[in-house]
């Protein structure tokens, strides 16, 4: 609430300034870890430790939503396999997949215009030309320079000379484009 409201102005709060916080180290990620598993009363090892901090990007968010499914599914973090059990029933449907599904959702609050931008995402080159974003999304100038602003300061795309780039190194963002286009656009099932 207080993000959106200082976004859109709407607040009566003076001076207001958003803090954006870096990516975790892997050292620091790891303390996180150690203090969610031991928090949330749940198992991990050094070896799951590191495949959530590396498939998961350092994003603390991210990290907290895995052990949270985790405690709520009954699992222990200490094999590969239940933390991709988690990790996928995650990105498919749980709290990686709400994470996103809140930010596009404020990027584009139409879903017509979210399912051509998890398209574009889905299936356009590294770096496309602004020009193809623009056709492809079909939307008046104003409105696609906010949905292209919003996906550069969410870090999904970069701007770049006149180029959009999908930011490809955020690995769960890219589960989640995937399999969102391959669910609710192609119309493929989970298994």
């Amino acid at each position: 609430h207080l993000l959106n409201a200082i976004q859109s102005g709407q607040t009566k709060l003076q001076n207001v300034e958003k803090l954006r916080l870096d990516i975790l180290s892997n050292s620091s990620a790891a303390i996180l870890t150690e203090h969610l598993a031991h928090k949330l009363e749940v198992k991990i090892n050094p070896q799951t430790s590191d495949l959530m901090i590396q498939q998961l990007g350092g994003n603390p968010t991210l990290i907290n939503s895995i052990f949270v499914s985790a405690k709520e599914n009954k699992l222990e973090l200490d094999s590969f396999q239940n933390v991709q059990q988690v990790y996928v029933d995650s990105v498919l449907g749980k709290r990686i997949c709400n994470y996103y599904q809140t930010i596009f959702d404020e990027i584009a609050p139409n879903q017509e215009v979210r399912n051509r931008i998890i398209d574009l995402l889905a299936n356009v080159e590294t770096k496309t030309p602004m020009e193809i974003w623009r056709k492809r999304l079909n939307l008046a100038e104003k409105e696609f320079r906010r949905v292209v602003n919003l996906l550069n300061f969410y870090e999904i795309v970069r701007l770049n000379s006149g180029m959009i780039e999908f930011s490809r190194e955020n690995e769960s963002l890219g589960d989640y484009v995937r399999s969102t286009y391959r669910l609710e656009i192609v119309g493929e099932n989970r298994a």
